[in-house]
C-alpha cells in the first residue's frame, strides 16, 4: 500500500506525457476490485452485469443461426462447434444475470479465454471460407470490450495478440482461396485487424484515464488515503461486503500539528501527515477504509472480530507514533463501535459511528492526548 500512495502522489508533469501515458499504461497492474467496487456504490452493478449478458446472449445467437446460414459449414464438427457456442453463450449470459455479485478475477479471465478460444475455433472450424472466417474477426471487438475496461494492460494485450494471430492466419488461407481477389483480402484483413487492435488499445488507453480521474477524485493529494468523498463510497462498500461481529471507526487527531508546522514549516507537517499516513494503512490492513477528512485529522473503518476489536484499535492508534520520524508525533484517538452490524446501511449509518468516535477523541484531547478514548458500544 505505501509503494501505491507514492505513485498516487504528484509533484508535476511529465515533458513526455505520451512516453508516460504509454509507461504507465503497460506498468499498471489494475485493481482488479476497484470496477466492482465502484459500480457497486453507484448501483451499477446489476446494468453492467446485464450488459455483459446481453453480449454473451449474442454470441449464442450468432452461433445458433451461423448452422442456418449457407456460409456456415456443414460437418458435424462445425455443428458441434457451433452448438457448444450457443449452449456456453446461453450458459454465461443466465450466469451474469442471475448472480449478484461481479465474478472473481480467475473466473473473469476464465469468461475472456474462453470466449477468445471458441470464437478462433468458429472461425477455423465452423465457417465455410477463410475470407468468410477473417469477416468474423470483429466479433473479436466485444470480447477486447470486456478485456480493456475490466483488466490489466497485459491480459488485453494477449487478447489483442490472440485476435491478430487468427485474423492474420485466416487473411493468409483466405489468399489461397482461388475464388477470391488478393486485394480485397488484404484490405478486408487490414480494415479488421486495424479495428480490432485500435478499438481495444485506445479504449484501454481512455480507460486508464478515467479511471486515474476517479480514483483520484476520491483521494487526498498528499497522503492518498481516501477524502470524504471517498470515504462515503469505500464505506458504504465495507458496510455491504463486512461479515464480521463488529465495526469500528476510529477518528485520529495528531496532538499538536499547528506547532508543529509553525516551529519547522509546512514541508516538515506534510512529511509527518504523508508517514502518519503510511503507517494507519500498513496498520489497519488492507479490507479497511482509511481517509483524511480535515488537516490532521484520520479515519480508519475496519471490521473485526468481537474479541479483537481492544487489540485492534490500539494497534491502529500506535502506528501513528514512531521513534525513526524527525519529529515524532501523537494523536489523541476516538474509538465507536457497531455491534453485529447489519448489510446495507443507510449512509447515516457511518456519519453516525464517525460523530461517536469524534466525540470520543474530543475527551482523549482534553485529558492531554496521545491515549484512546472510547465511546459506549451499541448496536444499530
Amino acid at each position: 500500500m505505501p509503494g501505491l500512495n507514492a505513485g498516487l502522489r504528484g509533484t508535476g508533469s511529465d515533458p513526455h506525457p505520451t512516453r508516460e501515458l504509454l509507461s504507465r499504461w503497460w506498468s499498471d497492474r489494475t485493481d482488479y476490485t476497484w470496477l466492482p467496487r465502484f459500480l457497486d456504490t453507484r448501483g451499477l452493478t446489476v446494468p453492467g452485469r446485464k450488459l455483459v449478458a446481453v453480449w454473451c446472449f449474442l454470441f449464442a445467437l450468432i452461433a445458433a443461426t451461423m448452422q442456418l446460414s449457407r456460409f456456415g459449414s456443414d460437418s458435424a464438427l462445425a455443428r458441434s462447434i457451433l452448438a457448444v457456442g450457443t449452449i456456453s453463450g446461453v450458459y454465461a449470459g443466465c450466469r451474469w444475470v442471475r448472480n449478484e455479485s461481479w465474478p472473481t478475477w480467475r473466473q473473469s479471465v476464465a469468461f475472456v479465454v474462453w470466449a477468445d478460444l471458441w470464437l478462433a475455433v468458429t472461425l477455423f472450424f465452423a465457417v465455410r471460407t477463410a475470407f468468410v472466417g477473417t469477416l468474423g474477426c470483429v466479433l473479436f471487438i466485444m470480447i477486447g470490450f470486456y478485456a480493456a475496461i475490466v483488466h490489466s494492460p497485459r491480459v488485453a494485450v494477449t487478447h489483442i495478440g490472440w485476435a491478430l494471430a487468427v485474423c492474420t492466419t485466416l487473411a493468409a488461407m483466405a489468399m489461397c482461396e482461388p475464388v477470391n481477389d488478393d486485394w480485397v483480402v488484404v484490405n478486408l484483413y487490414l480494415m479488421v485487424a486495424g479495428v480490432v487492435f485500435s478499438t481495444a488499445w485506445i479504449l484501454q488507453i481512455v480507460w486508464l484515464r478515467l479511471t486515474d480521474d476517479a480514483r483520484n477524485a476520491h483521494r487526498d493529494y498528499l497522503t492518498a488515503t481516501l477524502n470524504r468523498r471517498g470515504l462515503q463510497d469505500e464505506a458504504q462498500h465495507l458496510l455491504r461486503s463486512d461479515r464480521t461481529q463488529a465495526l469500528i471507526a476510529l477518528l485520529i487527531d495528531v496532538d499538536s500539528f499547528k506547532i508543529l508546522n509553525d516551529t519547522h514549516g509546512h514541508v516538515a507537517g506534510d512529511d509527518a501527515l504523508t508517514a502518519v499516513a503510511d503507517r494507519l494503512i500498513a496498520a489497519a490492513g488492507p479490507e479497511a477504509v482509511v481517509a483524511r477528512i480535515g488537516g490532521d485529522e484520520f479515519v480508519v473503518l475496519r471490521g473485526v472480530d468481537r474479541g479483537d476489536i481492544e487489540q485492534v484499535a490500539t494497534e491502529i492508534h500506535s502506528a501513528v507514533s514512531s521513534d525513526s520520524d524527525p519529529y515524532p508525533v501523537s494523536a489523541s484517538t476516538g474509538v465507536s463501535v457497531y455491534l453485529c452490524p447489519e448489510t446495507d446501511l443507510p449512509d447515516r449509518a457511518v456519519n453516525e459511528l464517525i460523530e461517536h468516535a469524534d466525540n470520543a477523541m474530543y475527551r482523549a484531547k482534553k485529558r492531554g492526548g496521545d491515549r484512546i478514548a472510547w465511546v459506549q458500544m451499541f448496536r444499530r
